[in-house]
């Protein structure tokens, strides 16, 4: 009997084991069946209402798209439905972005983000530019909306994010094109308003000798491109001018406050960070320095890292009249929109680079003494706007989110003595969206692409071009404010009309290069041009440019270069700006008494692997960087908690501090020493000791203490980084990448880099390369999810066309014969 019960159990047992294996396994084929049903549609023939004429899409054995039709309304369409089909969950998350809706789809984590979005009131925002767009802009953007709809109803299952979520996925309309512009040019802008609120703190803190000196307007590393460089430099404030040790700040009595509307938290940042969120190299190099006699674009633009990448790689042919030539363009786009960003047509290629524009103002804002809730304007007082928003939150009850705003902007904070600040910006402003870029496609000389670029919209890029007959030149894409009374570099009241903005510049005022006597023309976010042409475009936090620097010597190299040669300089990870600093380090720990124990010497020792460059195995690398950093934050610290005072999220990341930094570093004037160190040297050793400490918090030793481990890529899905037992399906794998986050051509960190890296001739084409992170797909289940990430991790050239193509659809109007 008891022989018997234990074999029956036994066979219960394993009985139920099977069973709940069936069922898992079930469940996973269900699962996997569902998510099959959401990947894309390759081959065949489909019907689609509203299409013209027929239209072919090949994808080749990379899933890049080539679209071939009739008309470009017709390309439009097809680019929604490739579009829809690969990415509609992160066009979607784009548009949402903008409209302040990510909180509905994600919950509380993104609330911040929507409050932040929701004062600019992209929705409206978007309708009125689209009513305001030509009859036949409507009608391409429409027709882009109707392709992407086509391709999200032939899903056989909805994007498996949607699942996750226990969501519905909504259709798209041609305002929501609209929207992902809003969305890059919010993700590419720059804090806005910190760079004069920065500047304001400071010179309200400091003498104004002190103030010239750690605030200069230029640096001496810039490399302009008209060669205005900086020949002189504000002189370091004597003890009679100024003294650290003994200074009160001029703060008026009370605290400022920062409302956090617009502006991000910043709550968490360091007193010196390692440089700007947004960036980007960009360089053309002339016909008489190429092998080819064509000149060459090179272009790698630095951005947040994610999965799937921002950008879609596409090439177009259609067209362009009825009995006219076909026209051909080719790079990559953004899904959502129709266009091709960044290109090659056969005649002209272009790239981009944020440009650093000063395109924002914070407006001092005088409210009338009896009645706080008025404020002067020029046409009289007038009555601030109570704005009222409800954020749906996935999970939760809606938020109400209230905010003030001005016919300047919204209030985003207040001064010590109580005055309000405004924000006036390019992208709130009426007409700053159009389609006038899409006439890149056809451009036929680099002088038609410029004119083009000057009446294109939001958002304010460098533009860079080259044409077949061996023409280059930049100007400024999109909008540069005209400003009236003041040049924008600090606060000012607008309330007596005497300061505004009156309208744009014109296309012929615009800071413009062009022709064949050029041998380069390079940018790294610096500043391109001095004098009355820097006036028109202000500074908007432009890099100090050690990187632009950097890249221009190694042109100055090249005699007949090649797309090869574009790539090492996308790769020059040389310690070029740190070297002076690495050598200061030495020659301070080689001072008597500076290595005073075991752990310093040990730091010394770890010094000569310097190699000179921001290798991944570097120590030394990363050693040197982290004691700048050290060292700016203690030679700082009493200016910066100051500044506080007036600007709480005052920080030096967007100002020029590296010339005061470096010159008192080796002045070492005592009137500047932060008065908690009795000399700089004693300054020096703590920043040695403090990197030191770092490295022991974080449980690391030299080994791992590398420029790779710093690097380790954290490039993620939105869903792998919500819920990490996901991660390992749908981030992309961690590699220890080499490069720095500043002051370097190859820019790396963890989730920001380079986007892609592409070099291309105009005509040349098939010599070209275009190697971009993750994949064309954002569905995890596709060959092409990250078949193109192994490529750019070891930076193996892709070219630039796509291949011989190995799936094909014909797209046919509702009405055609088979």
């Amino acid at each position: 009997m008891g022989r018997g019960n234990e074999q029956g159990v036994r066979r219960n047992v394993i009985f139920g084991v099977l069973l709940s294996l069936l069922f898992l396994t079930a469940v996973l084929g269900l699962a996997w069946s569902t998510l099959s049903a959401s990947l894309p549609t390759l081959d065949g023939n489909l019907e689609a209402a509203g299409l013209e004429r027929p239209v072919e899409v090949e994808r080749d054995t990379l899933g890049i798209p080539t679209i071939r039709g009739q008309n470009r309304k017709d390309i439009a369409y097809a680019t929604g439905f490739v579009h829809a089909q690969d990415r509609f969950f992160q066009m979607d998350t784009l548009r949402r972005r903008a409209a302040g809706e990510l909180s509905e789809l994600f919950g509380p984590a993104t609330l911040q983000a929507d409050r932040e979005a929701r004062v600019h009131r992209f929705l409206a925002r978007a309708n009125d530019e689209f009513d305001a767009f030509h009859k036949d802009e409507k009608e391409l953007l429409q027709a882009y909306a109707d392709g992407a709809n086509l391709g999200l109803r032939q899903l056989k299952a909805k994007p498996f994010e949607y699942y996750l979520l226990g969501v519905e996925p909504r259709r798209w309309t041609p305002q929501d094109c609209i929207l992902v512009v809003y969305a890059m040019a919010l993700d590419l802008q720059e804090r806005p308003g910190h760079v004069e609120l920065a500047l304001d703190a400071l010179k309200r803190t400091l003498p104004e000798t002190a103030f010239e000196f750690f605030a200069p307007s230029f640096s001496s590393w810039d490399t302009p491109l008209d060669g205005s460089e900086s020949s002189s430099q504000p002189p370091i404030p004597n003890g009679n001018d100024f003294d650290l040790r003994t200074a009160r700040t001029q703060v008026s009595p009370g605290t400022a406050q920062q409302f956090n509307l617009v502006m991000p938290d910043l709550s968490g940042r360091r007193l010196v960070d390692s440089g700007p969120e947004s960036g980007s190299n960009c360089w053309v190099v002339a016909a008489p320095r190429t092998h080819s006699g064509i000149p060459i674009l090179a272009n790698d633009p630095h951005m947040n890292l994610r999965v799937p990448n921002i950008w879609y790689r596409i090439a177009y042919s259609w067209s362009l009249s009825a009995s006219g030539p076909t026209n051909y363009v080719c790079g990559v786009s953004i899904p959502g929109t129709p266009p091709v960003v960044i290109g090659s047509n056969g005649h002209v290629t272009w790239g981009l680079t944020f440009p650093y524009v000063d395109a924002d103002d914070v407006v001092l804002v005088e409210t009338k003494d009896n009645d706080p809730n008025l404020y002067r304007t020029p046409q009289g007082w007038r009555s601030f706007e109570d704005c009222s928003e409800s954020i749906r939150i996935r999970g939760r009850d809606s938020a109400i989110f209230k905010f003030r705003t001005t016919v300047w902007g919204p209030i985003i904070g207040r001064m010590p003595d109580g005055t309000l600040q405004a924000l006036h910006q390019v992208i709130d402003q009426s007409g700053t969206i159009n389609l006038n870029r899409l006439q890149l496609e056809t451009a036929r000389t680099a002088q038609e692409a410029l004119a083009i670029a000057k009446i294109s919209g939001v958002p304010d890029l460098n533009f860079f071009v080259a044409d077949n007959s061996g023409k280059i030149g930049w100007t400024i894409m999109g909008p540069i404010p005209h400003r009236i009374g003041f040049d924008g570099r600090l606060p000012v009241s607008w309330s007596d009309g005497s300061h505004h903005w009156d309208g744009w510049y014109a296309s012929d005022q615009y800071p413009e290069c062009c022709g064949t006597n050029m041998d380069f023309i390079w940018n790294a976010n610096n500043r391109m041009v001095g004098g009355s042409e820097l006036a028109k475009l202000g500074d908007g936090g432009y890099d100090r440019g050690a990187r632009a620097r950097q890249i221009r010597d190694d042109l100055r190299q090249l005699r007949s270069a090649k797309e090869k040669d574009m790539l090492d300089i996308q790769l020059d990870d040389r310690a070029v700006f740190l070297e002076r600093w690495h050598s200061q380090l030495l020659s301070t720990l080689s001072k008597p008494g500076a290595v005073s124990n075991r752990e310093r010497g040990e730091f010394q020792r770890r010094l000569g692997d310097w190699s000179g460059r921001a290798d991944a195995r570097s120590v030394a690398y990363r050693l040197v960087r982290e004691y700048r950093e050290e060292v700016a934050r203690r030679a700082f610290e009493p200016i910066s908690d100051s500044a506080k005072n007036i600007y709480p999220d005052f920080s030096y990341d967007s100002l020029k501090f590296e010339d005061p930094l470096w010159r008192m570093v080796n002045s070492q004037p005592v009137n500047l020493l932060n008065r908690r160190y009795d000399t700089w040297n004693a300054l020096f050793l703590s920043a040695v000791d403090s990197v030191i400490q770092k490295m022991k918090d974080r449980g690391d030793d030299y080994s791992r203490y590398t420029v790779g481990e710093k690097n380790a890529t954290r490039i993620q899905h939105p869903m792998g980084a919500a819920l990490p037992w996901l991660g390992p399906w749908l981030n992309m794998p961690v590699d220890r990448l080499p490069g720095d986050r500043f002051d370097m051509p190859r820019i790396q960190a963890p989730a920001f880099g380079s986007s892609l890296r592409m070099a291309v001739s105009p005509g040349r084409e098939k010599e070209g390369y275009l190697i971009m992170a993750c994949g064309e797909s954002g569905h995890p289940l596709s060959p092409h999810y990250r078949d193109c990430h192994e490529a750019w991790v070891k930076n193996t050239p892709t070219p630039f066309l796509p291949g011989i193509a190995a799936h094909k659809i014909l797209l046919r109007p509702l009405d055609a014969s088979p």
